[in-house]
């Protein structure tokens, strides 16, 4: 959404609907403002934040456990007590990122590079579940508190009316090199 000033809000929810036993109820939202600097160049500061809360049988979990090998089937029956867990996965992100982008062929080509950081805060409480149904006290809590940094390269297609196809390539040390799509359509 445009706001006053030259502001762009971006906003997400991921509903708490219950999909392949897990439920997720995450919240997301940046403000960015993009700036000017001559010949098709842009300068775009922007500062996000996510939060929320994902529950679901992650560490314990009878179908995968019947799909796999012997050794899944006794890690189940004895250390998840024959129980689906009840585990939770807290992520608390804020990220502040400068984006670079240059537009070519009278805007229809940009690509663009991201330099940033994001300061992690994430939970995961791992939910075994005894047999007379109350947690297992043995098992972890698993916490998260890191600042890291990460860039991406990639370049955005404006190629019908109102419309973007988008690819990147994303890193961040410590963690998955990854490669990422993106389509969208512009509703108003």
């Amino acid at each position: 959404v445009r706001l006053p000033w030259g502001l762009g809000f971006e906003g997400s929810w991921i509903p708490p609907f219950r999909v392949f036993d897990v439920k997720a109820n995450v919240f997301s939202a940046a403000v960015s403002r993009a700036f000017g600097v001559g010949s098709g160049v842009r300068l775009t500061p922007r500062l996000s934040v996510l939060t929320g809360r994902v529950e679901g049988p992650i560490t314990c979990n009878r179908n995968t456990a019947n799909q796999g090998d012997q050794s899944l089937m006794t890690y189940y029956t004895f250390v998840c007590h024959g129980n689906d867990s009840r585990d939770y996965f807290d992520p608390r992100h804020v990220s502040g990122e400068v984006i670079v982008a240059r537009s070519f062929a009278n805007g229809r080509w940009e690509p663009y590079l991201t330099a940033g950081a994001r300061g992690e805060r994430t939970r995961f409480d791992v939910g075994v579940i005894r047999d007379d149904g109350s947690r297992d006290l043995d098992n972890p809590i698993l916490e998260v508190k890191t600042t890291r940094a990460y860039g991406t390269a990639g370049a955005s297609w404006i190629g019908l009316p109102r419309t973007r196809l988008s690819g990147e390539l994303f890193y961040a040390p410590g963690s998955v090199f990854t490669v990422r799509a993106f389509a969208g359509v512009h509703l108003w």
